[in-house]
């Protein structure tokens, strides 16, 4: 069926109702599209009993380990995925879970068949795959924007048959630089690769029939003035097309661990409450100050598409992390109905486990071996209350 971006959010929710993965993206198109006060109760089973779930403005997720592009000479530890479906089931708590992977064009085509695989069990598991398609290159085609556009068109193509895959992110973090292993903005022509992906992207799922929605990411924050021209140079390039491609938009946020750098002690009475101010703030300033930069309205959803707080005991304490899951996750939950906030997604599920890592900040809630921190259990039972609707 051909449709226009108009009607996909509820195009979308008309399909996704009817699947036991509905649950995800009923919460984004409704509140969205339907207006305010209706949402979906999540039913599901936990263990052997029928568990009835309350409704929650947000759907929760994680970050998975992946094995990242390496040398074959380095020997990677390998995670049976078994091990990791089961701890993903146990953090899930019965409702509607994303699990967000990533794949890199420098990686295609050969990691097909195991991208393939991967999102698969996480179907057959029953959870929702937010999927991103980095821009990072293959050797020599730093800049190669229609060789992006092609990698982007084709893989839309491919996962077409895999409707598990709910969420397509085009890029990450296109406004860092920092560290190009991880993040898009070291790379040429980084904005033309997100708006052209973008587009290219719709353009592929109208041919196809993808339901996917889709986004992109931003990492905050380089500071007022960097922010804003990088919001206003997206603006000037994406134009009135770019935005109504756009579903949705992630921010990425590391309070306490990148920006801002620290908190007050753990031990000071403020700890909690500046911690939850910094979050609220990072979101409101995103939705209120930068998207409208680009033409981006209250009507677009937004998302916490990476969120963590990096542990390395002693002065990084694993009972600090668990203290701080749940003090942004309530954050989060405070602002979600005035900013249109959507989804949570923890980084990581786990410690990195690739010996090429060597910082010692673990943003795991979980050890490299899958054994959990305190944290597990603060996020296992933020999902488990849901982000009540007032």
């Amino acid at each position: 069926m051909i449709f226009s971006k108009r009607t996909l959010k509820t195009r979308t929710l008309q399909t996704f109702l009817h699947t036991t993965v509905a649950v995800v993206l009923s919460a984004l198109f409704l509140t969205s599209c339907a207006g305010p006060g209706n949402h979906v109760d999540n039913i599901s089973h936990a263990g052997h009993n029928s568990v009835m779930l309350s409704p929650s403005l947000l759907t929760y997720g994680t970050v998975p380990p992946q094995v990242p592009i390496v040398p074959p000479q380095v020997p990677i530890p390998k995670i049976p995925m078994q091990k990791v479906i089961h701890a993903i089931k146990e953090l899930s708590a019965g409702r509607g879970f994303i699990v967000h992977i990533y794949t890199t064009w420098a990686e295609y085509p050969s990691v097909l068949p195991a991208l393939n695989t991967e999102i698969k069990q996480y179907a057959l598991a029953g959870f929702t795959v937010s999927l991103t398609l980095r821009y990072m290159p293959p050797l020599g085609h730093n800049g190669d924007i229609q060789g992006f556009v092609n990698y982007v068109q084709n893989m839309v193509a491919d996962l077409a048959h895999q409707p598990a895959v709910k969420f397509l992110q085009i890029t990450n973090e296109p406004n860092s630089s920092v560290n190009p292993a991880a993040s898009d903005g070291a790379y040429q022509n980084v904005l033309s690769a997100l708006v052209l992906g973008i587009e290219a992207a719709h353009v592929e799922q109208i041919k196809v029939g993808s339901h996917a929605a889709l986004g992109f990411n931003w990492f905050y924050s380089f500071g007022v003035q960097s922010d804003k021209a990088w919001w206003k140079s997206l603006g000037q390039l994406g134009g009135l097309n770019f935005v109504k491609d756009v579903d949705w938009i992630g921010v990425d946020l590391y309070p306490g661990t990148y920006v801002p750098l620290t908190f007050p002690s753990p031990k000071s009475p403020k700890f909690v409450d500046v911690a939850k101010a910094d979050v609220a703030n990072a979101l409101g300033y995103v939705r209120t100050k930068l998207m409208p930069l680009a033409g981006f309205g209250a009507n677009v959803p937004m998302g916490i598409s990476e969120i963590g707080w990096a542990t390395s005991p002693p002065t990084r304490s694993f009972a600090t992390q668990a203290r701080l899951v749940t003090a942004f996750s309530q954050s989060a939950c405070s602002v979600a109905q005035k900013d249109n906030l959507v989804f949570l997604q923890w980084f990581n599920l786990a410690d990195n486990f690739t010996p090429l890592v060597q910082s010692p900040l673990k943003m795991g809630i979980m050890k490299a071996d899958l054994s959990p921190k305190p944290a597990f259990y603060a996020y296992q039972s933020v999902v488990r209350h849901g982000c009540p609707i007032s």
